[in-house]
């Protein structure tokens, strides 16, 4: 093994032992995103977790993205129908019937305003959020894997 010359080796000091930026300051330095561009991206990260399965073994990240979401929605924020609907997207996501309502209401106006997939998210919304007050689903968009029989796939349904 090469030893490091005393040049190489005050640059790797200095770097090391450098005062690193706060997170805060690093946060100051990015150009500010819009709402339409944060909830585009925290949909974006949302996907990427539902593809990979990673939102299975790990939840934090979806509850982070929640909580943003739901914050941007106190304050007003989601106004156009792009916002809206990845908006939605992330409440369908949620864990009682307040988001599942709220993703309705959101991806129903999306749907009015002819955005992609839309449609098929407020159907899906409504029918987690019925299921979620006990009632039955109206769109039949809700399956659920059987524990009894592995292999099994059946209507979710209330009992």
């Amino acid at each position: 093994m090469t030893p490091i010359s005393p040049p190489c080796a005050g640059i790797i000091c200095r770097h090391i032992y450098s005062p690193k930026p706060r997170l805060n300051e690093i946060r100051r330095s990015r150009p500010r995103m819009t709402v339409n561009e944060e909830l585009r991206y925290l949909y974006n990260m949302d996907q990427i977790d539902r593809n990979s399965g990673r939102f299975v073994l790990d939840s934090t990240r979806d509850k982070a993205r929640l909580q943003r979401v739901l914050a941007l929605d106190r304050q007003g924020a989601i106004a156009t129908p792009d916002a809206q609907y990845h908006a939605a997207m992330l409440l369908q996501h949620g864990t009682c019937p307040d988001h599942f309502r709220r993703a309705y209401e959101l991806s129903h106006a999306a749907s009015v305003a002819l955005i992609p997939n839309a449609e098929w998210l407020s159907h899906a919304s409504y029918d987690r959020w019925m299921l979620s007050i006990g009632k039955p689903q109206n769109y039949n968009t809700q399956w659920l894997i059987s524990q009894n029989y592995i292999g099994s796939i059946s209507l979710l349904q209330p009992s």
